[in-house]
C-alpha cells in the first residue's frame, strides 16, 4: 500500500476538509513493486520531457514502512484510476495508445523544475508503460495530497506557491494555502480535473447573463450582490474576428478605480502562415484524432516543415503533425488534421496549425496588486481553441485564490493574489480589437456545503 502525503497539511481558505467530511480519506492504493531509487518510485523509461529530480531524498511517513509511503518533491505518488469512457471508439489519432483494460496507472510528482508533472500508464511488475503526460497545474500550484472518497473517487488539493516575501507569509502566519478540492478523471488516457461535488454544494444566488455584445476596446460591469471574493463565473467567450490584438476576458477583484485586477483573457494568436509561409511549431507536442492522412515520410520531406507544406496543398487540411518516431514503426510520419484537436506533451511530435486562427487564454495577475514584494506573472492554457467557436472558462475566486479551468477539465491554472485596495464586488466584461460575445454565469460561493 501507498500514501502520498506532506508533512504540514496547506490551509483551506474555505474549510474545504471539513466540508469534505467523511469522504475525506487517505488514498491507499496498490503498486506494483516499482523500481524504487532512495524511496521514491522511479518509472525506468520516465521521458526527458520531464525531468527527474534524483538528488532530492524522500522520507517515511512516521505511520508506515519505509517502502511504502513518499513525499511530495521529486518523489511520484501511485495510484489506480477506472477510465471514464468518452466515446465508444476511440479517434484514430496520430500516437494515441489504447489501454490493455479500463483501469489505469497514474504517477504524479513534482519535478525539480517546482512543476508538477502527470502520467498515465499501464503498470508490470517490472516496468510502467507511458500513454500520456501533462502538468497537473499550469499555473503557480504543486502537487498536494489525493484522497480517495467512499464512492471510489479520487480527490487531489493542489499546494498553490505563496507569491508574497518570506517575512510576509511569516507575519501572516501562513503555513501554505490549498486549491480548491479536485477530483481526478481518465479518459482515452487524459487525465481530467474538475471541482468537487462540495464546491458546487456552497453554490447559490445564480445569475445569467447572454448575449453581451462588446465592439473595439469595450467594457461592461456586472454588479455581483454577493462577497467580492467568493463566486464562480462560467465565462463563455466568442471572438469577433480572427485578427491580432482581438480579445475577450474579464477583470476580476477589482479595486474602485481597476488600478488592482486580476485577469482572465482569451484572445486570438496568430495569423495564416500558409499566406506568409511561416508557422508556429509546438516541439514535443502532439494534437492525436481528426486525421486526414499519416504517410511515413523519408529523405527532404522527413522535417516539420516539409509536413507544413504538404499541409497547405491540401484544401483540407487545417492543421498537422510530424512525428520523428512513429510508435510502432520507428519511421517519421507527417499527419495532416481536418480540424484542430487537443493537444498533449509527446517528445517526439511537432504540431503546428494553418488556414485557421487559433485562441489562447490566460490568468494575468501582473496588476492584481500595488505590493511591489508581492510577484506576479501570466499563466497560459495550452489548449488549441478555435477561433471560430465559443471558448468556455470556468473561474473560481475563494479569497486569494482563483482557478481558471479550461475547456473540458484538461488544464488548470491556478495563482494567489494579494490586493492592497479594498476589492469591489462584481466584474467587468472587456473586449480589445474587433469585438467579441460574452454569455456569463455566476454564483457565490458563500453557501453551506453540508
Amino acid at each position: 500500500m501507498s500514501l502520498c502525503t506532506q508533512p504540514h497539511p496547506p490551509r483551506c481558505s474555505l474549510s474545504w476538509a471539513q466540508a469534505l467530511g467523511d469522504r475525506r480519506q487517505p488514498l491507499l492504493t496498490r503498486h506494483r513493486r516499482p523500481t524504487l531509487r532512495h524511496g521514491c518510485i522511479k518509472p525506468p523509461s520516465l521521458p526527458p520531457l520531464l525531468p527527474w529530480d534524483s538528488a532530492r531524498s524522500c522520507r517515511p511517513h512516521p505511520t508506515l514502512p519505509s517502502t511504502a509511503s513518499w513525499w511530495e518533491g521529486g518523489c511520484v505518488c501511485a495510484l489506480e484510476i477506472e477510465q471514464v469512457p468518452r466515446q465508444k471508439q476511440r479517434s484514430r489519432g496520430s500516437t494515441q495508445s489504447p489501454l490493455a483494460n479500463d483501469v489505469c496507472q497514474v504517477l504524479m510528482f513534482t519535478a525539480s523544475s517546482g512543476q508538477s508533472h502527470w502520467l498515465v500508464g499501464s503498470g508490470t511488475d517490472q516496468a510502467f508503460t507511458l500513454l500520456q503526460q501533462g502538468f497537473v497545474d499550469h499555473g503557480s500550484a504543486t502537487l498536494a495530497k489525493p484522497l480517495r472518497t467512499a464512492l471510489n473517487e479520487v480527490l487531489v488539493f493542489a499546494r498553490i506557491v505563496d507569491p508574497r516575501s518570506a517575512a510576509a507569509q511569516a507575519a501572516a502566519g501562513a503555513t501554505g494555502i490549498q486549491s480548491l478540492p479536485r477530483k481526478l478523471t481518465v479518459t482515452n488516457n487524459q487525465l481530467f480535473f474538475q471541482p468537487a461535488a462540495e464546491v458546487s454544494a456552497r453554490e447559490s444566488d445564480h445569475l445569467r447573463f447572454t448575449g453581451i455584445q462588446l465592439q473595439g476596446n469595450g467594457t461592461w460591469d456586472i454588479a455581483a450582490p454577493f462577497s467580492p471574493n467568493r463566486y464562480h463565473v462560467r465565462l463563455s467567450v466568442t471572438l469577433a474576428k480572427a485578427d491580432a490584438g482581438v480579445a475577450g476576458g474579464i477583470r476580476l477583484l477589482k479595486s474602485a478605480n481597476q488600478s488592482e485586477h486580476t485577469t482572465v483573457k482569451v484572445a486570438f494568436n496568430g495569423t495564416d502562415p500558409c499566406s506568409t509561409g511561416n508557422v508556429k511549431f509546438h516541439p514535443g507536442m502532439d494534437m492525436p484524432g481528426n486525421d486526414i492522412s499519416g504517410t511515413p515520410v523519408s529523405g527532404a520531406d522527413a522535417n516539420p516543415e516539409a509536413c507544413f507544406k504538404s499541409c497547405c496543398s491540401n484544401r483540407d487540411c487545417v492543421a498537422f503533425v510530424y512525428v520523428t518516431s512513429q510508435p510502432g514503426s520507428g519511421q517519421p510520419y507527417c499527419w495532416l488534421k481536418r480540424t484542430v484537436g487537443g493537444t498533449h506533451p509527446l517528445a517526439v511530435a511537432n504540431y503546428g496549425i494553418v488556414r485557421t486562427g487559433s485562441a489562447e487564454y490566460t490568468l494575468d495577475t501582473t496588476q492584481s496588486t500595488l505590493d511591489t514584494t508581492v510577484s506576479t506573472g501570466k499563466f497560459v492554457g495550452p489548449d488549441v481553441l478555435d477561433v471560430t467557436k465559443p471558448t468556455v472558462l470556468d473561474v473560481y475566486v475563494d479569497g486569494p485564490v482563483v482557478e481558471v479551468y479550461g475547456p473540458g477539465g484538461a488544464v488548470v491554472l491556478s495563482a494567489l493574489v494579494f490586493p492592497t485596495l479594498p476589492t469591489q464586488p462584481g466584474i467587468t466584461l472587456f473586449s480589445e480589437g474587433g469585438g467579441a460575445s460574452f454569455d456569463v454565469d455566476i454564483w457565490s460561493l458563500e453557501g453551506d456545503a453540508s
